[in-house]
């Protein structure tokens, strides 16, 4: 079952499958509060877990080959490029380590990720509580800081900076930490005042990103609809279906609702890699407002050198056709995905 439910999960994403790794973590931490494991337990515990975890992602990757060649699909490169160790000097790889893992432990992480500093005072409450107790401190310790660092998991095992996104298991290692440290000080009314508080301001921190991000739709809206009214005001006999339109740089409408340090939470589609083509033709149609043809790569060429000499949106003579081409300046750098 372990085996099958891993290889489910990394069918979806990769990081999801160390959930196991910090439950696994939380249990055995748990059981050395509650006195009822040994180190040579533990030990055998972890060992189980990464065997079956081996042969998981062994199967994964049998099994993403195999539907590859079926459907003749080409294989993804994208985390291989992500990877560090090997690719880079290793004293580079662990102060690259060291200072993802400090970001996430000293408030000055995304926003929304801020309580996990908190997790460091669930071990310390850990840790004294089993030393009154005179519990077996040594295991507690080690049990504590290895589920503290469980967290880093994916980065330990990359070697290399990691979107927020797949710090996958984050609220995993900070809720379990918080349940061990409140079952180890055995009081009934802390963990539901701590708990209250603590969803209070997740829910608050949630609502406003994705609010923000509510908003930057609805500023790339209103950009979209301008940028299309300013090519017929300027060329009336302009043909959406057979007409191609090239942008050119990248543009970060208004946003009043944008919170700093929150990733790509309130981002504009036509600010993302420097304003990738391909991301603003995608959401223009996806939102119904236009569906642009796409300039072939010679017109792409020509196009970049005249965008070069034209003034930047808002300015109207931004919009500018050429050869058949409509060029559209919305910023002063060419993104690298645009050549």
């Amino acid at each position: 079952a372990f085996v099958l439910f891993t290889v489910l999960s990394l069918s979806i994403y990769q990081s999801v499958f160390l959930y196991a790794a910090s439950l696994l973590c939380v249990k055995l931490t748990l059981d050395a509060v509650r006195e009822d494991i040994s180190l040579r337990d533990i030990f055998k515990s972890i060992f189980i877990y990464c065997i079956f975890t081996l042969i998981a992602m062994a199967i994964n990757s049998a099994l993403s080959h195999w539907f590859a060649n079926i459907y003749d699909a080409p294989s993804s490169n994208y985390l291989e490029g992500m990877i560090g160790w090997g690719h880079k000097n290793i004293p580079d790889v662990i102060l690259d380590i060291a200072a993802l893992v400090k970001q996430h432990l000293n408030f000055t992480n995304f926003a929304g990720l801020n309580s996990l500093p908190f997790a460091i005072l669930w071990v310390l409450i850990t840790i004294a509580s089993s030393a009154i107790e005179k519990r077996n401190l040594f295991l507690v310790s080690l049990c504590c800081i290895v589920t503290l660092f469980s967290a880093f998991a994916l980065i330990f095992a990359i070697g290399a900076w990691l979107p927020p996104r797949s710090m996958t298991n984050l609220p995993i290692v900070f809720a379990g930490l918080f349940v061990v440290a409140m079952v180890s000080i055995r009081k009934c009314y802390i963990p539901l005042i701590f708990s209250i508080i603590f969803l209070l301001v997740g829910a608050s921190t949630s609502s406003s990103l994705f609010y923000s991000d509510y908003m930057a739709r609805k500023s790339d809206d209103q950009l979209g609809k301008e940028v299309v009214t300013a090519i017929y005001n300027k060329y009336p006999q302009f043909d959406i279906s057979n007409t191609p339109v090239f942008f050119y740089g990248s543009h970060t409408p208004y946003n009043s609702w944008r919170i700093p340090a929150s990733d790509v939470f309130g981002y504009s589609f036509f600010e993302w890699d420097g304003g990738n083509n391909r991301r603003i033709y995608a959401y223009l149609s996806t939102a119904n407002i236009a569906n642009f043809v796409h300039p072939n790569p010679q017109q792409v060429d020509e196009s970049i050198k005249v965008a070069s000499g034209l003034p930047v949106w808002p300015n109207r003579d931004s919009v500018y056709m050429n050869n058949g081409v409509v060029i559209v300046k919305i910023g002063p750098h060419l993104s690298p995905l645009n050549k």
